[in-house]
């Protein structure tokens, strides 16, 4: 028998703690321990801390399933989010929305901004997906990510079905704090991923800006992929990726080389990576870039572009403030890196971002960071948009400054035009041969702006 439920705007702000009393272990969630069949979940949060010392299918709003699901019982799990810390730290099927589902599920327009400790199959929003029949749709995850064992990632932990994930990011770290080296037998420290730690997925329109750390199987988007299953299709990852050299990937943890991950059967297309990650990996399907490269990059439809040092978005987080704040970048000038600054460089600029510098050595003006005295040592920008909060370290070595030092660019160089008509009223840029009298507010790459009357 079970219960089919409707629940709507439902909410715990209180901690939770389950404590098992018999050998038998039981699911724990902030809203509900578990989800029914033909039940819809619409809108419920939780802002409590979920700890539990050793059960199993732990999630910050929901545990486990009750039933196995069918196609005209399915679960629907929609704007449900966790902003609460989750603590299992030797549990398995741990996740910040959702331990543990099985059959027919659709998760959709789902987030976790809280910190989630687990064991092993641990995920920013489901620690195991156990059936092809379940769909995860514009979610994501900002929360640091740990697992303890194996299979741990931004998004997922575990799922070996060829299920599709669309639209989804993650900017959270993931970590396997094991320091045994794992093997293809899924042990500690094995299947690490951005987006899934073991991931046999279909994922398409998805990007990871975290830093992912393991032993085995260590990838920027996936950590294993499934042979035969896995795809992934206008993906990208900018996050460092740290792991023993030969079990890491930019993209996949096993490489495109591994026919025991990935054959003809799998495929990769329109998928990005940064080469200043520094991984070297077989994998000859995916692209790397330099960081101004993937900033002015067109991945294709359903994405939005942002200006030439706004790494792209998915066009359904376009007004998402930790999707603008992570993908905001840091750009170098030509010939510099992030652990070697020595002149002015440029930031990414979405509508509602800010930034700051610690120390406070660099003024930012629009897209350019100009230093404002010589400095040598480490910098942290900082990238702030609402409540989200991203932040870039750089190792600067910069002995002048000044007008000719700003990006090492000719100081006369404009950056940006406005164009007002002679009764006040801004318009657009003139095209060619149109010719009128405008005043024009211009800007230097120095940040100094000047106001002229021009005939164009």
């Amino acid at each position: 028998a079970y219960v089919r439920v409707q629940a709507t705007n439902c909410y715990n702000t209180g901690n939770i703690t389950a404590v098992n009393t018999a050998s038998k272990t039981v699911a724990c969630g902030g809203i509900s321990s578990l989800l029914m069949r033909t039940s819809t979940y619409r809108n419920c949060w939780n802002t409590g801390k979920v700890t539990a010392a050793t059960s199993s299918n732990v999630g910050g709003v929901f545990g486990n399933y009750s039933h196995s699901g069918s196609e005209s019982k399915k679960t629907y799990i929609i704007g449900c989010y966790n902003t609460g810390e989750v603590s299992a730290p030797v549990s398995q099927y741990v996740g910040g929305v959702l331990g543990h589902y099985n059959t027919y599920t659709y998760i959709d327009s789902c987030y976790n901004t809280g910190n989630v400790t687990g064991g092993y199959c641990v995920g920013g929003i489901v620690g195991q997906i156990g059936n092809s029949t379940t769909t995860i749709d514009n979610c994501w995850n900002a929360g640091e990510i740990t697992g303890a064992s194996s299979t741990v990632g931004g998004l997922i932990g575990y799922c070996a079905f060829q299920m599709a994930v669309t639209n989804c990011f993650n900017v959270g770290n993931v970590t396997s704090t094991s320091q045994i080296r794992g093997s293809t037998t899924g042990v500690d420290g094995y299947a690490v991923g951005g987006i899934a730690g073991h991931g046999g997925i279909m994922l398409s329109n998805a990007f990871n800006t975290g830093d992912i750390v393991g032993q085995t199987g260590v990838g920027g988007l996936i950590g294993t992929p499934y042979k035969s299953r896995t795809t992934i299709t206008n993906c990208y990852s900018s996050g460092t990726v740290i792991a023993p050299s030969d079990t890491i990937g930019n993209i996949l943890g096993t490489g495109t080389l591994n026919e025991s991950f990935w054959t003809s059967s799998n495929s990769m297309s329109g998928t990005y990576y940064l080469k200043a990650n520094g991984v070297t990996d077989e994998d000859e399907i995916s692209k790397g870039l330099t960081y101004a490269e993937l900033a002015t990059l067109s991945i294709g439809d359903g994405w939005t572009a942002g200006d030439d040092y706004t790494y792209p978005i998915p066009a359904v987080f376009s007004d998402n403030d930790y999707a603008k704040a992570y993908t905001a970048a840091v750009v170098p000038a030509d010939g510099d890196s992030y652990t070697s600054i020595t002149q002015g460089f440029h930031v990414g600029a979405p509508d509602g971002v800010t930034w700051s510098a610690s120390p406070a050595v660099v003024e930012v003006n629009g897209n350019t960071a100009a230093f404002t005295e010589a400095y040598t040592g480490t910098l942290t920008m900082t990238a702030t948009c609402g409540d989200a909060v991203a932040t870039t370290e750089l190792t600067c070595a910069v002995t002048t400054v000044g007008i000719s030092n700003i990006l090492g660019d000719n100081p006369a160089t404009v950056v940006s035009e406005k164009f007002y008509s002679v009764g006040g009223a801004q318009v657009a840029e003139p095209a060619d041969g149109q010719r009128a009298v405008y005043i024009v507010v211009r800007t230097y790459c120095d940040g100094t702006t000047e106001t002229v009357k021009e005939v164009r």
